[in-house]
């Protein structure tokens, strides 16, 4: 079993992609074999157990700056059955809720300034001493955020509300304190948030309780992996609409692209009648092949374009783009397309 099958057996096995991973290999295998090894990285080298991916992975779809429904039930399913109990995955949800204290954080210190240049900045706790005993406890257990400063001067009663209902995380015992540490990493890195000044401190407590570089690299590969749910949303999209997508024809020939879209010298690919079609321009003349390279399958329209003949970028193997037959007799050939120009539109004939 070669490396990449392994990969994408692997996301299978997993439960994840189902549909798309069928789709994504017929539309283009050999990047669905690349990025599935990529994607399953974190989960296959062992730094991160089992259970603890998972909980990352149900915090970033579950994430307040994310929302995807589809994706969190898939990964609640996953973490359930490497033995993630009901009170674990609660936690992680609680903390995806509570990542919205960011609005407060880029706020408040904004409201402040200009409260204060515009001579509106009431006086400290209006007067009186709220108590804040769970303020207290962060401040004593060393959790508290000097980013949080602002938002107790401005309203003490509601920030200790809101810790009241935070504190939790690092004391009952539900996930340990180094793991919050790694998951709140995962939840201010995600490419939905980004909050950099949270994945600093997040990072520098994580390595103060115990936690190696690997491990804190691998929620970060945790992160970038969760790009699959785009194409999870995209590409059945993709395929449904170009299912029901019926291009002008004229006499058998359907039109591919505008001829000012490929200029001399140029190349480009389309799909058309369900097929992935590379256009050429040689010398003012639009030829059209087979997108795919028989060899190994690359694209040959993005390939390298040399008079006549186009250079696939994967092995180097050359072919003649107005007959199809390979430079070099190594008994491949590219099938073929009849082409017309209709002004500036480039007809091509898929049958």
């Amino acid at each position: 079993m070669s490396e990449e099958y392994s990969a994408i057996e692997s996301v299978r096995a997993a439960g994840r992609w189902s549909r798309t991973l069928d789709l994504l290999q017929e539309l283009d295998p050999q990047w669905t074999e690349a990025y599935s090894k990529m994607a399953t990285n974190p989960w296959a080298g062992g730094v991160l157990s089992a259970k603890e991916a998972a909980l990352i992975a149900v915090g970033l779809c579950a994430s307040i700056t994310n929302l995807d429904a589809t994706a969190l039930r898939r990964n609640v399913r996953a973490a359930l059955s490497v033995g993630a109990s009901r009170e674990e995955i609660l936690e992680v949800l609680k903390m995806a809720a509570m990542l919205a204290l960011h609005s407060m954080s880029l706020g408040a210190p904004m409201l402040i300034e200009e409260a204060k240049a515009a001579g509106k900045m009431p006086p400290p706790d209006g007067g009186t001493k709220t108590p804040t005993p769970f303020c207290d406890k962060m401040r004593a257990i060393g959790q508290w955020n000097e980013a949080w400063d602002p938002f107790a001067a401005l309203d003490p009663l509601w920030t200790e509300e809101f810790i009241a209902a935070g504190t939790g995380f690092y004391t009952n015992g539900v996930l340990t304190p180094k793991f919050v540490e790694l998951i709140s990493i995962a939840y201010d890195a995600s490419i939905t948030h980004m909050y950099a000044p949270g994945t600093r401190r997040h990072i520098k407590s994580a390595l103060a309780l115990g936690a190696s570089a690997a491990e804190i690299t691998d929620v970060l590969k945790i992160c970038v992996s969760l790009g699959a749910n785009a194409l999870d949303m995209a590409v059945p999209i993709l395929a449904e609409e170009a299912a029901a997508f019926q291009p002008q024809t004229t006499g058998g020939f359907a039109e591919a692209a505008a001829l000012s879209d490929v200029p001399p010298g140029r190349s480009t690919t389309v799909a058309l009648d369900g097929k992935q079609i590379a256009l050429f321009n040689v010398d003012g003349q639009i030829f059209a092949t087979a997108d795919a390279c028989p060899h190994a399958g690359s694209s040959l329209g993005w390939g390298q374009l040399d008079g006549k003949v186009v250079k696939c970028r994967s092995h180097g193997l050359c072919f003649d783009v107005t007959n199809g037959k390979n430079v070099g007799g190594a008994g491949l050939t590219l099938q073929t397309y009849p082409t017309r120009i209709d002004g500036d539109k480039i007809l091509v004939n898929p049958g």
